[in-house]
């Protein structure tokens, strides 16, 4: 009697168990993503950016994807990150477009100078933009977003308060439209990543570098930094991309939240942008920095040596075969549907 009632025990624990009576396992990480990008390791690029965005993204796959950071070029130089995503080096990695000149041309149109009314309007103003013309630019990789972001300011270790000022300075360029913006203004661009612009800039290779305020910071460019011109000079293409194969092993079921990291990571970076700028702006004062804001009249001068800039870049692209004058209307319309003025002809 004792062991029939021991047995149907037994059946009764193993039905639970089956059936949903006990705990659920907690799922298996079936796949690690190796995440490459440029910043410091803990900087702010790691703990409000990307972090919060492959977050989301393991809470949605219920931990089955995860990742490890791979920060300051450990994995790739962030010029680099394209040729490295493709080859698999890494699974995923930030890029910044402008690094690789030539390479990607329409997508360099995310550099014009814009007055945008906040940063959190890049990413949507953007990524119709990307949808139809500029993914097509990255082939050899799955592109997971592409979209302009950041304000650029000029730091520098010289005086600059009129155009005239600019003459003849040797200003870091991160490229693209970028450095169309530094040689409008008077000064000589030179092209280089933005990790070596401190002792550039330190040694005086460079007198000082266009750049956002966010990241400025994060390269402590307020210890080498004299003066500020506080003055958008436009933006810079950044994006995240992903090796095919890894993109391919991913599960079905997971792929929805795993395509989500670009536009989320451009989420968070744009609200950091808007939530720290002002704290940015102060932090590169206190370490030195006299910021600048230019008088009307000065804006005035600055802004009709830039306005030819998008005319020239179509021209020069459509000579080339490329859709320029196209993907310039689709930007425009963007902008303009979502608040952003339009200050080209």
């Amino acid at each position: 009697m004792k062991k029939g009632y021991l047995i149907l025990l037994l059946l009764l624990v193993s039905a639970a168990l089956i059936f949903g009576g006990g705990a659920k396992p907690t799922p298996k990480e079936v796949i690690k993503l190796k995440v490459s990008h440029m910043w410091p390791a803990g900087s702010r690029w790691e703990t409000d950016v990307l972090g919060p965005a492959l977050e989301d993204m393991k809470k949605a796959t219920k931990g089955a994807i995860g990742y490890t950071f791979y920060p300051v070029g450990t994995l790739n130089a962030p010029a680099d990150a394209y040729d490295a995503t493709a080859r698999g080096i890494c699974d995923v990695t930030f890029i910044t477009t402008t690094f690789n000149p030539g390479r990607f041309p329409l997508t360099d149109i995310f550099g014009l100078p814009l007055n945008w009314p906040k940063s959190a309007l890049q990413p949507i103003v953007g990524k119709p933009v990307f949808d139809q013309f500029l993914y097509k630019e990255y082939p050899d990789v799955k592109p997971l977003a592409i979209l302009p972001t950041s304000f650029f300011y000029l730091y520098t270790t010289k005086k600059v308060r009129t155009l005239e000022d600019m003459k003849g300075l040797k200003i870091r360029s991160a490229g693209g439209i970028g450095t169309n913006v530094i040689k409008a203004l008077g000064a000589e661009a030179v092209f280089m990543a933005l990790p070596d612009a401190y002792l550039a800039m330190q040694t005086g290779v460079v007198d000082g570098l266009i750049t956002g305020s966010d990241a400025g910071v994060s390269f402590k460019l307020q210890e080498v930094t004299k003066w500020g011109v506080i003055h958008n000079l436009g933006s810079i293409p950044i994006g995240l991309l992903m090796n095919k194969n890894t993109w391919a092993k991913i599960p079905d079921q997971y792929k929805d939240a795993v395509a989500k990291i670009g536009w989320g990571e451009g989420f968070y970076h744009t609200k950091m942008i808007d939530d720290t700028r002002k704290n940015d702006i102060q932090t590169m004062t206190a370490g030195g920095a006299n910021a600048y804001y230019l008088p009307p009249e000065e804006v005035a001068r600055w802004e009709a040596v830039l306005k030819p800039m998008l005319r020239n870049w179509i021209a020069d692209l459509e000579a080339k075969g490329l859709p320029a004058k196209a993907v310039a209307a689709a930007y425009k319309q963007s902008c303009l549907a979502n608040g952003v003025p339009w200050p080209y002809d």
